[in-house]
């Protein structure tokens, strides 16, 4: 340090240009040697920079010493003047660490500004979830609940005493940590506040009234649950009143008895419909009942019964009608033989007596010659013509 004083208060009087050592040598004459080190950072916080420096010996005949005079008495051009000293910005942290790679500060906690030179106040908005109290030596932060840390930037874990609300029940996600899964009808960070119709909370179709502080939907029959969330199947027994259920999940239909109508067969069909067509109605917790005029019949007296009785047909009739047109079948088919028969005998195709024919004439003369005689011999025997087919034997 020495040595560097000395030098800035005489170097124009020395044969040095940029004294750094004792002496200088003539044989170190018009020679750039070594960098110094880096001087200390200095200048206002964003023009701040540092300065190294290298020594040249400049000849001693030289009279006025500057780097112009030197460079030219050592045959030097006067561009390589730069290499006597150089300069690179830098930055002092007053309240911080220095990050090199990008020349930055990080400061510590109560401090903000490019050199951390400038201490945080309330005016500034350092508590994220939370209020602000300035102190003398910088600000205090009080977090909301769910919060910690120093400028409550911090969200906790459920395990740090958090409570969720209405029935609400409280899940760790890691980042940003807690968080409560709250009920149909609350929401909130902490299921603190009610739902109401203005939120539109129902779904599928559900129509939401306001009841006191909160709500309530009417769910469409296909589906239920607090904002008809769930949808009805026919396992469900939807259908009342012994209604008859079919379809998907979501979307089933009800079959109704004829005393009832609606939806899910929910509402009572009353003689104010007028339901009976040919009668008399009278209302019952069930439903109508029609007393029917004497032609008609049916639960709303619509079926005429001389006209029912005109068309019904007795359960046998099917295989009457089976009988006869087999019959007329079989008579068709015998005509149309006895047809054929008798053109055959006609035309001589049949004509002529078989053996077989002969055979049944010999057997029955002799059946004649036996009913004459009155004593039949008792060693001769009865003729084989005894045995007589009928014309009904074949």
């Amino acid at each position: 340090m020495l040595r560097v004083a000395f030098f800035l208060f005489t170097f124009s009087f020395f044969c040095k240009f940029n004294v750094i050592s004792g002496d200088c040598l003539t044989d170190k004459d018009c020679v750039f040697h070594d960098w110094m080190s880096w001087q200390d950072c200095s200048g206002q916080c964003g023009n701040q920079m540092q300065i190294r420096q290298r020594e040249f010996c400049c000849p001693e005949h030289v009279q006025n010493k500057n780097r112009v005079n030197c460079l030219g008495a050592c045959s030097i051009a006067l561009s390589e003047s730069s290499k006597f000293d150089e300069s690179r910005p830098c930055r002092v942290c007053d309240e911080g660490h220095l990050v090199a790679a990008s020349n930055t500060c990080v400061c510590n906690h109560g401090y903000r500004g490019p050199c951390c030179g400038d201490v945080v106040r309330c005016s500034d908005n350092p508590c994220k979830h939370g209020t602000c109290k300035d102190t003398t030596s910088s600000f205090v932060c009080t977090c909301d609940p769910g919060y910690e840390g120093v400028d409550c930037d911090t969200r906790k874990a459920c395990s740090g005493g958090i409570s969720c609300q209405h029935g609400g029940s409280c899940r760790d996600t890691g980042s940003p940590g807690f968080q409560c899964h709250c009920t149909r009808k609350y929401n909130g960070e902490f299921c603190e506040n009610a739902l109401t119709c203005h939120d539109a909370p129902c779904l599928n179709g559900g129509i939401c009234t306001d009841v006191g502080s909160s709500f309530q939907c009417k769910c469409p029959y296909t589906h239920t649950g607090d904002v008809c969330e769930a949808a009805l199947s026919c396992s469900d027994t939807p259908c009342q009143n012994l209604g008859t259920c079919s379809g998907p999940l979501g979307n089933f239909r009800c079959n109704c008895p004829p005393t009832y109508k609606g939806d899910i067969c929910d509402t009572v069909i009353t003689c104010a419909s007028q339901p009976c067509q040919h009668g008399t109605c009278t209302d019952s917790p069930t439903g109508f009942k029609c007393a029917c005029e004497s032609s008609y019949t049916g639960v709303q007296c619509d079926t005429d019964i001389d006209q029912a009785n005109e068309l019904l047909l007795p359960e046998w009739f099917p295989y009457l009608e089976y009988t006869l047109l087999s019959m007329v079948s079989l008579v068709g088919v015998m005509a149309m033989g006895c047809f054929f028969l008798k053109c055959c005998q006609a035309f001589g195709v049949i004509g002529k007596k078989d053996d077989d024919d002969e055979d049944h004439e010999n057997q029955y003369e002799d059946y004649k010659r036996y009913k004459r005689d009155s004593i039949v011999p008792l060693d001769h025997r009865k003729p084989p013509s005894f045995k007589i087919h009928t014309g009904l034997e074949f």
